[in-house]
């Protein structure tokens, strides 16, 4: 379990790492420019952007197993150890099954389904990329509405 971790969180840092470092060579172009204002705002722009997605399209990535057994969520601790692979959505959708299938089919791809929003409470619409690492399905999704 501790390699196992370990992968997920590098894989993980390498996505944050890469999105961070397109931002920064932004801002290293404005800099370049010699614009302190065009830099400024810059900044400020992508903290907005990482704001937004942090804390209004709320992603919390989630790892399971080829069992739907959840290893890892980054919204709800709760879940972590419950075996998840019959879970249904508002339509009846096994959609934690959907997301093992899809990993073991094609290694990744997106997965729709209906859930409760956690900021609004509200039903919504929602879709999740899932790729699957090894014997693990890596997923992180995000509301439509």
């Amino acid at each position: 379990m501790g390699l196992r971790s370990f992968r997920i969180g590098m894989r993980l840092m390498v996505v944050f790492t890469t999105i961070m470092l397109l931002f920064g060579g932004v801002l290293g172009v404005l800099a370049a420019q010699g614009s302190m204002m065009n830099i400024w705002f810059a900044s400020v722009t992508v903290a907005a952007v990482l704001v937004s997605y942090l804390l209004v399209w709320r992603l919390a990535p989630n790892v399971i197993d080829m069992q739907g057994n959840t290893l890892a969520h980054g919204d709800n601790n709760k879940l972590i150890g419950r075996q998840l692979i019959d879970l249904k959505d508002a339509g009846g959708k096994r959609f934690i099954r959907e997301f093992v299938d899809l990993a073991n089919a094609k290694g990744n791809g997106w997965v729709d389904y209906q859930w409760a929003n956690p900021v609004t409470g509200v039903l919504e619409e929602k879709t999740t990329y899932v790729q699957r690492v090894d014997d693990i399905v890596i997923g992180c999704g995000i509301y439509k509405g």
